[in-house]
Formats: structure tokens, sequence, C-alpha cells
């Protein structure tokens, strides 16, 4: 039985549910605009309002701006139109702030849980650092001073022009979630990374997006989120180059639970397997993407990832997504057999793929035969075949579907899945065929179910 909920917990909820895009990086802009509006309507509704629809409002910010305005007459702005390439503040100083400016800076710096700073920058940060040298109040403590934003616990980071050492300066003890946009090579955010371990020592969510496909230094990276052993979760999925040196480092992550990865062009033959004393402790959820054009570059990438002595990970969740090498190989054994291999049979619940729709004429090719190595994972519940573009499923393709879900599911009640946006033959009428041979057991278990 739940407590009851004090009045003031209440409007906690109801302006954290106005606030949509509270914990979502990716919001559109539209969305927070809405979200915005909505609650400083609320906030003026009332005074038992006020505070925590304020306080909603400034937990998601864009930029810095609002709260660097906060220290009033002392700060002018500059010329808008030459500081974002220049990469000159907008802002300058042009007294030093009062006491109570700056308590009112920290006041709503506080409040802050998350900033999207994205290309170009709305205002230069470094201002920030300026802060740091003015005389402070003797009310601030020297932990407000270097502590900027004490309660922050997500940051995207989008701001090229803008110095990678001064990331430094929004980080705090709460940081939990770091998403990096990488729009040329930065050997300073390189090498830099590893040292923000003392300002976010929480720091337990990492994503890395590149929008170029050369970059020679994500090692490095990996090097620098070696010493994170806080990290439970990485995205390098838009991150185009990798090595085995890159999985030795990332599989000494004591905690790190959830990997989403790409596999480059380079081919992997002749490098050096993991060790056994190497292997992830924690993962349970691994994502593969590969867009290499060799056809045994997810063959030659296993012959890294293969545990030596083939003990297994104690993987929950196995998606691939492969833009390179056609259905037709990628899924006959050994292929699917190795990636078995990877997995605990007693462990794995479920196995995705994802396919070009280039190299997928139809689905006749999926037969229970390239299915049977799945069969021996006792623990597998879900199986889901997800070809990319509109295909026409056939009713011989159908039926072999149907068999093969009808056969996991009596024998570990399987939910077999093809997703229905990708297959363009598949109609009521072939729904019904499909069904119709696990008609004896329950439907719940054995649907072909559209995804």
């Amino acid at each position: 039985m739940h407590r009851a909920l004090f009045i003031q917990e209440l409007l906690v909820h109801i302006c954290e549910f106005l606030h949509i895009d509270r914990d979502d990086l990716w919001s559109t802009i539209s969305e927070k605009r809405v979200a915005k509006a909505t609650l400083a309507s609320l906030a003026r509704t009332s005074r038992i309002f006020h505070d925590p629809a304020i306080r909603s409002l400034w937990s998601v910010q864009t930029d810095l701006t609002p709260l660097i305005l906060c220290l009033g007459d002392s700060v002018v702005l500059g010329d808008e139109d030459t500081s974002w390439f220049s990469g000159e503040a907008k802002l300058a100083y042009r007294q030093p702030p009062s006491a109570a400016q700056l308590s009112r800076f920290i006041k709503y710096a506080q409040y802050i849980e998350s900033i999207q700073l994205e290309y170009p920058p709305a205002i230069d940060i470094k201002i920030l650092d300026e802060l740091l040298s003015l005389s402070w109040p003797p009310s601030v403590s020297t932990h407000q001073r270097l502590v900027f934003f004490p309660n922050l616990k997500a940051i995207k980071w989008d701001c090229y022009y803008v110095p990678f050492d001064y990331l430094s300066l929004l980080l705090g003890p709460r940081m939990r979630n770091l998403v990096l946009v990488m729009r040329v090579e930065d050997v300073a955010m390189e090498c830099t990374l590893d040292a923000f371990k003392y300002h976010a020592p929480s720091l337990d969510k990492f994503s890395r997006h590149d929008t170029f496909k050369q970059s020679s230094l994500v090692v490095v990276t990996c090097l620098g989120l070696n010493s994170f052993q806080t990290l439970t979760y990485i995205n390098l999925a838009q991150t185009y180059h990798s090595s085995s040196v890159m999985w030795i480092m990332l599989s000494r992550l004591p905690y790190l639970e959830e990997l989403k990865c790409r596999i480059p062009l380079k081919d992997y033959g002749g490098q050096r397997p993991l060790l056994p004393k190497t292997q992830f402790p924690s993962l349970n959820s691994l994502t593969l993407y590969c867009d290499g054009e060799q056809s045994n570059s997810f063959e030659s990438f296993l012959t890294v990832f293969m545990p030596v002595e083939r003990r297994p990970y104690g993987l929950r969740h196995l998606k691939l997504f492969n833009r390179s090498t056609p259905f037709a190989e990628v899924d006959q054994p050994p292929y699917i057999q190795q990636m078995v291999d990877l997995c605990d049979p007693t462990v794995l619940t479920s196995f995705s793929f994802q396919g070009e729709q280039a190299y997928h004429p139809g689905l006749s090719d999926i037969t229970l035969a390239r299915l049977t190595p799945l069969l021996t994972l006792r623990s597998l519940r879900i199986v889901e075949l997800l070809p990319m573009g509109t295909i026409d499923l056939d009713n011989s393709a159908v039926a072999e579907m149907a068999s093969s879900g009808q056969c996991m599911a009596q024998s570990r009640e399987t939910d077999f899945a093809v997703g229905k946006s990708f297959l363009g033959g598949y109609t009521e009428d072939n729904a019904g065929r499909t069904h119709s041979p696990c008609s004896a057991l329950p439907s719940s278990l054995v649907d072909v179910h559209c995804r």
C-alpha cells in the first residue's frame, strides 16, 4: 500500500508531467516551447504552483543565456552576429556582480538538471570561467563557487567552437549522462576525457555521435572511458572506428550492462582475441552495427569478440544491424552458431536481426534449419527478424515462419516476431494462415507479432 502524497509532492509531479522533455536530450524545439509555455502559465496561476513550476522550467536548458542574465546589469550583451563563429563571447562583464546577483545565479543554477548545448552555441560558456576569478561574498561556500551545477544530471555537448576543456565547468557530482556530438576530430577532447572523472564521479551513461566517418581517436576515447568505473551504458553506434584494443578497454569496465557499437570497414583478421580475464563481467545487452563492404566483416570480428575457451557472456539481449552482407550469407551456420556461442543458453532471452532491403528479395530464405541454432538457447523468448524497406511476403514464407514460431513456442513459449512495417505482403489473409498452425497454443505466446 502506497503512502499518501503531500500537496507539495503532488504539485511537483504535476509540473514534471507537464515538462515532457525533462529527461529527453533529443526533444524537438516545438515540444520544448509548448512545455515551457504551459509551465510559465502555471507559475502565474498561484503562489503554490509558482516554485515547482519554476523549478521545472529551469530543469532543462538549451543555452546558458538566461542563467548568465541573472547577473543583471553587471553583464552586457555583445554583438550576436559576430560572436557565434568568431569564438568571441557574446556576453562581457561591465562590472563585478553584486552579492545579490551572485546569489540569484547560484539559486537558479541549482535547478538545472539537463543542459543541451547545440551547434552553434547560443552563448560562449567561457564567460563561466571568468566567474571563478571574481570576488564572491562570504555567504557563498567554496563548493558553490567551484561547482555551478550541483544537481546537473545530463549534458548534450554539440559546441564545436567552444574549447572542450570548458565542459568541466558544467560537470557536477550528480552527473549521470553525457552525450558528445563530434563534428571534427578533436584531439583535446579525446585526451581530456579521462580528467573529467574528478568532476563527474557518478557518470554511468556515455554516448558519442560522429558526423564524419574518418575517426582515428576512438581508442583514446575508450581509454578515457576506462577511467569511469561507474559506467553502465555506452553508445558508440555512430562512431566509425574501432579495434581489438578498444574492446579490451571496454571489457574491463566492471559495471557495463549495455553496449552499442559499430563494426567498421577494416578487417579484424589476425587480431588478438579477448583474454578470459577481460570479459565483460556485467554486460547483458549488446547491439552491433555493421556497415562493412567485406562479406567476412562479421566473421572476422567474431574471432576477436569470441571469448577464449568459449566462456559465454551473460547476454540477455543481442541485436544485429547488418547493412553489408546478403541475408543468405549471414543467416547460415556457422554464423548464427557463432553468435549463439557468445551467449549463455540459460540467460539470453531476445535475439534481433535487422538487414538492408537490397540484400533481401524475400523472406523465403528464412528457414527453420537456419534458425535451428537459436533453438538450443533454452531461455530464448523473443526472436525478431526486421528487414529494412518494404518486401513481399509470399505464402510459403508465411507458412515457414509460422512453423518456426510454433516449434519455438512449443519448446519454450518463444515470441517469434516479424516487423509489420517492412512486410508489404503481410495481409490479414496471410496473418490468418500464419496463426492457424499455432491455434492449439496460447496466442499471446506464438503470434507472429507486427512490430
